[in-house]
């Protein structure tokens, strides 16, 4: 009961939000256009809640295009998964996940009608899980971290574990210490797609230009209060010696304002750049491959919940830098072991860590990324999972 109270306001919150968020709207008019092609093959559905839970999964997506005739659609919740999605495939089929009621569940898998599914990492909604569960359709979960969900307080950790049980395979890039669940080890696709996204032949001339001789520093996934503490470097570091890249986790005009007001000296991508150091790029699905200008990364958001994708940067082999706020994310928490990523919590601390990356290394820094990516970027589930679902489907 309260469930089901809780998912009808948080509707009816997106719908007031459509009015004055784009990306809001955007889901709203996603959903009302949802539309799901005739059925003619075995069809496999694929959720990711956004973007990097759909990049994680493009190895094991194209393993899977590439040796099954089947129809494969994916789902997302985020506004900013589906535009992430349209900026990279033709392929396949894209739809918003709808709210989770009892009434969408049945309908969605009704219309739908998927024969394997495949759920990635987290992302629960529990009326559209029990739903596949009651029907018996074959539903893994495919990266999740176990070792995140054991460490969550009582109460989420065993209800997360209930619902756990019921997934017909699990397959955790983490491996707990006292959680009563079987499951198999792999290893995260992001090491291997931020491999591919970097031997990728990609070329900016204005960025080019704007970087050329440049120290310049790359503010990748940033939110706010990562432009704030930039904001405040810069005050003062009045001999400011470094070309800056902004690439904001958000990109709607209200966020864009927002750090304009904070850096009145940045310009916007599409207009003239050569009076400035500070650019702000407002573009989805680039970022990737913009760390490749970059002579440091600092990964954004680790001044609120967590930082982003920490891989995706060191895979061009330069130093990287974030707020303090990792201790969510398994990669995050390697990489600082290894000194690889350095962490500051004010404005001193950035300081401090920008001279010590001046005095680095950095042909042994770069063999031990090399090393990582040896051991990480290795692709121990594609198989098996395709054999789990031709097992399945193909009997």
């Amino acid at each position: 009961m309260l469930y089901s109270l809780f998912i009808l306001l948080y509707q009816y919150a997106f719908y007031i939000l459509q009015f004055f968020v784009k990306k809001y709207k955007k889901r709203h008019l996603g959903l009302l256009s949802t539309k799901f092609p005739l059925k003619n093959k075995k069809r496999l559905w694929i959720h990711c809640a956004s973007a990097g839970e759909y990049e994680q999964s493009i190895p094991l997506l194209t393993f899977l295009n590439q040796n099954l005739d089947i129809e494969i659609c994916i789902s997302f919740f985020s506004a900013s998964g589906m535009e992430y999605y349209e900026n990279l495939s033709e392929e396949n089929y894209a739809f918003y996940l709808p709210f989770d009621s009892k009434k969408n569940a049945k309908r969605l898998i009704n219309e739908l009608q998927p024969d394997y599914i495949l759920w990635v990492k987290y992302d629960f909604w529990k009326n559209i899980l029990f739903e596949i569960f009651e029907r018996k359709i074959p539903c893994d979960i495919i990266f999740a971290d176990l070792r995140h969900i054991e460490q969550k307080n009582y109460l989420e950790r065993n209800r997360l574990l209930n619902l756990l049980k019921k997934f017909s395979k699990i397959y955790s890039i983490s491996s707990p210490i006292n959680l009563p669940i079987q499951y198999q080890l792999i290893h995260d696709g992001k090491w291997m797609q931020s491999i591919a996204n970097a031997q990728i032949d990609y070329k900016n001339d204005k960025i080019d230009s704007f970087t050329k001789g440049q120290k310049t520093i790359l503010l990748g996934s940033a939110h706010l209060n990562d432009i704030k503490i930039l904001s405040q470097y810069l005050k003062v570091q009045s001999s400011n010696e470094y070309h800056w890249i902004i690439v904001p986790h958000e990109i709607d005009e209200k966020t864009i304002s927002e750090i304009k007001n904070l850096l009145p000296q940045a310009i916007l991508y599409e207009f003239d750049i050569k009076n400035s150091n500070i650019i702000i790029i407002n573009q989805i699905g680039v970022l990737k491959y913009l760390y490749r200008y970059a002579w440091i990364a600092w990964i954004g958001g680790g001044f609120d919940k967590s930082i982003h994708n920490a891989v995706e940067a060191i895979a061009y082999n330069i130093p990287i830098i974030s707020g303090g706020q990792i201790d969510r994310i398994n990669d995050a928490i390697l990489l600082k072991n290894e000194k690889i990523l350095q962490t500051f919590e004010s404005v001193e601390n950035l300081i401090e860590v920008l001279k010590n990356i001046e005095q680095l290394d950095r042909k042994s820094y770069q063999a031990t990324i090399e090393n990582l990516f040896k051991k990480n970027a290795v692709d121990n589930y594609s198989t098996i999972i395709l054999k789990d679902i031709q097992s399945q489907l193909f009997i």
